[in-house]
């Protein structure tokens, strides 16, 4: 793994104290470095966050441009009042 800011190679205990300095002043901020975007929630039960690598983001940006997209699913409510998603009628409506 490439070494970064905010995904380094945590080896000596001066690198954890380095990452954990970071990450507490990144701290529900979205931010970049060398391998991609982070964005970091310190609770006092630890460190949750999400990570998009640097190489990932043009597919992304595919996905969200252009006729390019996620498909968003029609709900139904079926017999047993269950809510499920239509897949049959999802791709039905998306053609037309």
């Amino acid at each position: 793994m490439e070494k970064s800011k905010y995904r380094p190679l945590l080896i000596t205990l001066s690198d954890v104290d380095t990452w954990e300095s970071n990450i507490k002043s990144a701290n529900r901020q979205v931010v970049k470095d060398e391998l991609g975007t982070y964005y970091f929630d310190t609770k006092p039960d630890g460190v949750y966050g999400a990570y998009l690598a640097a190489k990932d983001g043009q597919v992304l940006r595919n996905l969200f441009s252009g006729e390019i997209g996620l498909l968003e699913p029609i709900y139904i409510q079926d017999d047993n009042l269950a809510i499920r998603p239509d897949w049959k009628e999802t791709i039905l409506n998306w053609w037309s």
